[in-house]
């Protein structure tokens, strides 16, 4: 079975990085076979891809106005290709990619949606915005099925007229994180060994909210001086110096650690003791279920399906409130290492019982197969 998928980009992001994890279990496969397009660029997993032996096309788009070029090129490449399924992530490759199907006369279709809210205080183009009013309104007919990262993005699209019937929830899955030893990784981020370490991943944006995990930092590191706080992610450098302001501003610079984005996240999670997700709209928040997945309790912000995905292996505070965030990582630092190890251990053992890779596979794959067995069959299930 022919897998070809449509993706805005490929740099390192929830999406690229599941379709990545997916399209790796499956290269010793005699059942599936994959072959990526890009709209934009290779990025960083294109490489990766094509060393496993995918084939990767990165088709330079820069702007609506290549919309025409890229829907042909794709429609061609896909009337010679000739695929099984065609599984597209997020809104533009979504809306692009089912249009260049249907022109090809291939299909059935999957759209994959990974986001949840829609204010445009969010970053949200007013481009973006229209793309996702047309493919509420071409949802009915493009795509066969439509793959929910979380139930909150399920719910906030069928509001505004995603088909419902054509929806599910499939998450994110993981594998068994690599072990890493704690020293060692606290000294490459000139961390000290000593410190009770809160950890934060994510790009430097205003719907992860940084300024808010900075003030919460005030609070917690006033009543605990040996707090440090690691942050990384794209965009969190000494370089960017509206961050570098606020974190003067509150007298923090020697508590801060800026790594930036890493090609081993592993390791930034190794150093931690607390992660903290401080954002005010998620979906499936990644970097929970791999903080999760490295035996971190976690102190995040009820988005999306963060507080769904937490259950018992942390604390859940309402978004925006700097100081509800302060308390509780207050708690969990005054709860001591052994509440926090057990704590850990519990989101541990979640991620391996109901979001593992090998789990998040099966259900991709028993999609595929009902999808080609069942073409016009709507397959809206949970």
């Amino acid at each position: 079975m022919l897998i070809v998928h449509v993706i805005a980009d490929l740099t390192k992001g929830g999406a690229e990085l599941m379709m990545k994890r997916l399209i790796e279990s499956h290269k010793d496969s005699t059942q599936f076979q994959h072959h990526v397009i890009s709209l934009r660029s290779p990025g960083r997993i294109g490489p990766e891809l094509e060393a496993m032996g995918v084939s990767v096309e990165a088709l330079g788009m820069r702007g609506t106005m290549e919309i025409p070029r890229v829907v042909w090129q794709i429609t061609k490449r896909l009337r010679q290709l000739r695929p099984d399924v065609l599984h597209a992530w997020m809104y533009h490759a979504n809306l692009l990619g089912g249009l260049a199907a249907r022109l090809a006369g291939v299909g059935p279709v999957i759209w994959g949606i990974r986001a949840t809210r829609f204010d445009a205080t969010m970053g949200v183009s007013r481009a973006t915005a229209l793309l996702r009013r047309l493919s509420a309104l071409t949802s009915g007919f493009l795509p066969s099925a439509i793959v929910y990262v979380a139930c909150a993005a399920r719910a906030a699209h069928e509001e505004i007229g995603y088909a419902i019937a054509k929806g599910m929830v499939i998450p994110n899955g993981y594998a068994e994180p690599k072990r890493y030893q704690k020293k060692a990784t606290r000294i490459s981020f000139g961390v000290p060994q000593q410190a009770v370490v809160i950890g934060s991943v994510g790009r430097f944006n205003e719907a992860k909210n940084p300024l808010g995990f900075i003030e919460a930092a005030s609070d917690v590191a006033m009543r605990h001086p040996t707090a440090h706080f690691l942050m990384v992610g794209r965009g969190i450098t000494s370089c960017n110096r509206t961050l570098v302001r606020w974190i003067e501003k509150k007298g923090l610079t020697a508590k801060f650690h800026l790594v930036g984005e890493q090609n081993d996240v592993g390791a930034c999670y190794a150093a931690m003791d607390v992660f903290c997700l401080h954002s005010v709209t998620e979906a499936f928040p990644n970097v929970v279920a791999e903080a999760m997945n490295a035996n971190l309790p976690c102190v995040v912000t009820d988005v999306g399906d963060a507080a769904l995905l937490l259950d018992r292996a942390g604390i859940v505070v309402p978004p925006g409130s700097s100081s509800t965030l302060a308390l509780a990582i207050n708690k969990l630092i005054e709860a001591g290492p052994k509440a926090r190890m057990r704590i850990g251990s519990l989101g541990r053992e979640r991620i391996k019982t109901s979001y593992s890779i090998g789990s998040v596979v099966h259900r991709y794959e028993e999609l595929y197969r009902d999808l080609v067995e069942h073409p016009h069959v709507l397959t809206g299930r949970n």
